[in-house]
């Protein structure tokens, strides 16, 4: 087994590790290669780049395929973009309502309006409003708001 005297003796003495004071061993990272300082660097004069050709004189944006119609303009758009967000409406058929009504999680004598439906959870969370659907609308004699 492990010396717990041993063990003791050896955590004060210890640094207490945090973010603050992690750091790399020695040699575990490289300088930054400076590119095109200079014949004795380690990078002269075309910086790796080559002698002549589009990639060693400037940047090619992405999407660029020589001068020919690029592939984003080449494939069809299709499909359709919606310009207003949806809106999310908790389906409730009037049965589960009545359900409710009948056990005595909401009370049926006032006019049922969407606070009474929220606060007996009778659906999930209520972001922007309630359907109201038809199952059960021939038993439903309810006042509704």
């Amino acid at each position: 087994g492990i010396n717990a005297e041993y063990m003791g003796s050896l955590l004060p003495n210890m640094e207490r590790v945090a973010l603050s004071n992690l750091r790399n061993l020695p040699g575990a990272t490289k300088s930054k290669i400076r590119v095109g300082r200079g014949r004795s660097s380690r990078r002269p004069r075309t910086s790796g780049r080559g002698m002549i050709g589009q990639k060693a004189r400037e940047t090619i944006p992405p999407g660029f395929t020589g001068g020919e119609t690029p592939i984003f303009l080449r494939v069809p758009k299709h499909g359709m973009s919606r310009r207003e967000p949806l809106i999310r409406h908790e389906p409730l058929n009037l049965w589960k309502l009545q359900e409710y009504v009948q056990n005595g999680r909401i009370d049926g004598s006032k006019l049922i309006d969407l606070k009474a439906i929220s606060d007996s959870n009778i659906v999930g969370r209520i972001e922007q409003g309630v359907k109201l659907l038809g199952g059960g609308s021939k038993d439903f004699t309810l006042p509704l708001k």
